[in-house]
């Protein structure tokens, strides 16, 4: 079944809310999530709990608050959706994260079930080496 621009830019909003957790309502808990790219973020992760755990509470002591993620462009075709997105923060450490990525997402009844996400793998890696995230910035 096919899932509209405006379905995925609605779901996809939350992400940049208050309440992020209603974008992950939307999401199967087996949904496949592929995160590429050259960095210590990237793999397979089998489920919505291993994603959130290995890659957004690993990122979450990096900030004083959650990230938030805005679309910038979304592609529909029947089932499936590229949605990019991008991040402006500034780590605990001084790192300026501003994060372009791309996720092609799988829908199916509304949800989705697959995920393969492109993002900066040289500014996550420039993160994750900068060491500390508790530590302050360095001028």
């Amino acid at each position: 079944m096919a899932i509209s621009e405006y379905e995925v830019r609605t779901m996809f909003a939350a992400l940049a809310s208050e309440n992020p957790e209603a974008f992950f309502e939307r999401v199967a808990e087996d949904v496949y999530w592929m995160v590429l790219g050259a960095h210590p973020l990237a793999g397979e992760y089998p489920d919505k709990e291993n994603f959130r755990r290995h890659v957004l509470e690993r990122l979450a002591p990096y900030f004083d608050a959650p990230l938030k993620f805005y679309v910038r462009e979304v592609v529909v075709a029947d089932d499936r959706a590229a949605v990019e997105l991008y991040t402006i923060a500034t780590a605990r450490n001084g790192v300026r994260f501003n994060c372009a990525c791309c996720w092609i997402c799988e829908f199916e009844n509304g949800r989705i079930t697959g995920v393969r996400s492109y993002l900066d793998s040289a500014l996550v890696q420039q993160l994750l080496d900068r060491g500390d995230p508790h530590a302050p910035g360095k001028a």
